[in-house]
This record gives structure tokens, sequence and C-alpha cells, in this order.
């Protein structure tokens, strides 16, 4: 069995302090364990399992050539279909795919962030994906 590192709590103090000991999860594998307070209460967490050998085939690749190959197209939907303007798929594929943030992207066009913002609010209909995608990434920002 390997070591895992587990965060302990002192009686009198809300400091971890680190200890490494064995962990095993359900199935006898090594594994990681967190341990942590939750209102209070000490609470442990298995964060991972170290062992390979538990893991499933298909999960063991990563998902992310799937996703840009699915933004991609509905990129490409978008421009085949004439839902937007040349401006409106700028301004996707800036934010979108290059990832820039409203302000660097507003900079960069040399305009207001509000006028970036507006452009967003009216891919509402146009672009339906983008638009939930934004509006989801930034909901924590957004003023109430």
């Amino acid at each position: 069995m390997t070591l895992a590192i587990r965060f302990l709590w002192d009686d009198d103090s809300d400091t971890p302090r680190r200890s490494f000991e064995g962990v095993a999860d359900h199935s006898g594998a090594a594994a990681i364990a967190i341990r942590y307070r939750r209102n209070g209460q000490i609470v442990f967490r298995m964060a991972a399992t170290v062992s390979e050998q538990h893991l499933p085939a298909n999960n063991s690749h990563s998902q992310l050539a799937r996703l840009r190959r699915l933004r991609d197209l509905m990129i490409a939907r978008y421009r085949t279909d004439g839902r937007c303007s040349p401006i409106e798929m700028r301004t996707v594929q800036a934010l979108f795919v290059e990832g820039l943030t409203l302000r660097e992207f507003a900079r960069r066009e040399g305009v207001a962030a509000q006028a970036i913002d507006s452009r967003i609010n009216g891919l509402a209909h146009k672009a339906p994906e983008f638009y939930r995608w934004w509006r989801i990434k930034h909901q924590s920002r957004r003023r109430r």
C-alpha cells in the first residue's frame, strides 16, 4: 500500500498539518483521503484512486477533442446558415474559441466593453449555444 497525504487538524487550531498515512478505498486499492472540517464537523472525502487498474478504459481518454469538434461544428453551422453578421462571428470566434475576455476583445476592436456586451445579448437568438455558454460562465459576475 502506498502513502497518501491527509490533512489533520489540531484540537485547538483550525490550521491543517500534513500527515502521511496509508489509505485504501472499498476495493482495497491505494487511495488519497482528505480530512477537513465542514460546519465544525470533521469530514473525510476520497479524492482519487492511486491505482489505474480500476479505471475504465473509455474514461481514460480525454473528451477535449470531442468537445472542440462540437464547438467547431456549431460555429460552422452559424456561418453556413447565415445567422450571424461578420462582426458577430468575430465576437463568437474571439470569446468562444480564442478565449479572450470581454475587455480584451473590446480593446482589440476599439470599442467600449458595453458595446461587446450588447453584441453578446444580440446573439441570444442567433447563437443560443454560445449565449448560454457565455451566461453560465459569467453568471457569478452578473449584477443582481
